[in-house]
């Protein structure tokens, strides 16, 4: 269930990136409220794979060894390039009140 979950989303965000690919922001040039819902969930997907970064360059302790682990038998170890989600997701972090009310309080 975890891996069909993973395929799922992963067919979702290639639709955003589809759409990025076409403007900076889901709806057109400029930022709008299509861009607050999705932006959420973008912080979500982008911070698991900074931290899935993290714990593979520290390898804090056994928990985060076996974790890794478990991403890889689910076949989640590593989550598809998607340039456009990247770069939209990096303006919204140049954004002060996303940073302040979904950034801040989505750790």
């Amino acid at each position: 269930m975890i891996k069909e979950s993973a395929v799922e989303a992963a067919k979702a965000w290639s639709i955003v990136e589809q759409q990025l690919s076409q403007s900076p922001f889901i709806a057109g040039d400029k930022f709008s409220m299509g861009d607050i819902p999705l932006g959420m969930w973008a912080h979500r997907y982008c911070s698991l794979r900074e931290l899935l970064f993290l714990v593979k360059q520290t390898f804090l302790n056994a928990w985060c060894n076996r974790w890794l682990e478990m991403r890889k038998s689910y076949g989640l170890e590593d989550q598809p390039e998607l340039p456009g989600l990247r770069a939209w997701y990096n303006r919204l972090l140049q954004r002060e009140g996303y940073v302040l009310n979904v950034a801040k309080h989505m750790k």
